[in-house]
């Protein structure tokens, strides 16, 4: 009878236990001693990692605009030069896209070329200018809302809207897609990795 009776008794305390709150007969289970030193490891890894990202994201935008150079060569010999900034109309007189692309600054006749308004695919070029542009592949294509970020690479030297490369080829505009050029006056649209 006696065993029984310290059974139950026995029950009754551990219900009470679970019942009621901790009291000083709880016993808590300490944590391993390398747990706590490798979480507080990860915390300021994660926290360096955090503070690296927010300072490169601070540079990245109030980094001070960067100066193209005048022109820029690559392995394969080719360059990639700004076209020279038109200068300032004297008493009226107004500078034309056709005396900035066709005429003045490039050493052709105004008169000789002809401008075309209208953006064409690329294969819908004349054959014979289609023959003489100068070879080239995207590399890269960045566009953003901003034209000051757009950039694209062509074999391999970066160039922003109103660069040229070797052999007379202006990027006129980048677009989402791609990118609008301007060769003998020509425009055409060429879209990026197709």
């Amino acid at each position: 009878m006696s065993f029984i009776l310290d059974a139950l008794n026995k029950s009754e305390q551990e219900r009470k236990r679970r019942l009621t709150a901790p009291n000083l007969d709880v016993h808590h289970h300490p944590r391993p001693p390398g747990q706590s030193s490798r979480l507080l490891t990860w915390s300021i890894t994660v926290a360096a990692i955090l503070a690296l990202n927010a300072a490169l994201a601070w540079w990245w935008i109030n980094k001070p605009a960067s100066t193209t150079p005048a022109s820029v060569s690559t392995a394969q010999g080719q360059t990639a030069t700004r076209p020279p900034a038109p200068p300032a109309p004297q008493s009226g007189e107004l500078i034309t896209p056709q005396d900035y692309f066709g005429g003045r600054f490039s050493g052709q006749d105004a008169a000789n070329t002809t401008m075309t308004p209208e953006v064409v695919p690329l294969r819908q070029l004349p054959p014979a200018i289609r023959d003489t542009l100068p070879p080239f592949e995207f590399y890269s294509h960045i566009y953003a809302s901003d034209a000051a970020f757009r950039r694209i690479n062509l074999n391999g030297v970066s160039l922003l809207e109103g660069d040229a490369m070797d052999g007379g080829l202006l990027v006129d505009e980048i677009t989402e897609d791609g990118a609008i050029f301007l060769f003998s006056g020509y425009r055409f649209r060429v879209k990026a990795f197709d």
